[in-house]
């Protein structure tokens, strides 16, 4: 058994918004696209691909692209990476969402690890375009004067519908891993 750790960074946006993953080599294509999905937060809701040593990869759909290879049966270790191999997830074909991803590590290991890891990843969660968090706060500054001086019942839920929206754009390890979890106990996430 061995253990890959990857990243996955969307391509083209500054600052960086990037995961760093662990998975066992017996990850699927399908399963690496819905990790993608959740740790980006994206709904699964356009067409994607893989590109692979030169070789498109995708789960199919209808009305959409059709592929040659089934994406529940192509495993990390079938396409035999080396440490420093590169290739493209491409999501949402019309606003051309790339990520690159690139193999940093593969490690052997005892036990085989029974689900997916997110490891690390930079601050912005949603999608982009998206408002940072520094524009959040920036609107809520001056909100929370307003609060502090009479709190009213429309302020705390505007104070709230604000911090719901500022959650929103973090990355956090912690619930990302936990939508992962359930990922890999619930067979109709697939």
């Amino acid at each position: 058994m061995q253990t890959y750790s990857i990243k996955v960074a969307i391509h083209g946006i500054s600052p960086m918004i990037w995961r760093r993953f662990q998975l066992s080599d017996n990850t699927s294509l399908a399963d690496l696209h819905h990790i993608i999905q959740i740790s980006m937060g994206w709904e699964d809701e356009h067409l994607h691909k893989f590109n692979i040593y030169a070789k498109e990869y995708g789960i199919h759909y209808d009305g959409g692209a059709g592929f040659m290879d089934d994406p529940n049966e192509v495993t990390i270790k079938q396409l035999e990476f080396d440490v420093g191999d590169k290739f493209t997830y491409e999501y949402n074909f019309f606003e051309g969402r790339l990520c690159d991803i690139r193999i940093e590590k593969i490690e052997d290991c005892e036990v085989e690890i029974s689900r997916a890891k997110c490891i690390g990843g930079s601050q912005i969660y949603h999608e982009y375009p998206v408002r940072s968090q520094f524009d959040i706060i920036a609107d809520m500054a001056p909100f929370i004067e307003k609060l502090m001086t009479k709190i009213t019942k429309s302020r705390l839920r505007k104070a709230k519908e604000l911090s719901d929206e500022y959650q929103l754009v973090l990355y956090s390890r912690k619930r990302i891993n936990k939508q992962l979890l359930e990922f890999s106990i619930d067979p109709s996430y697939r």
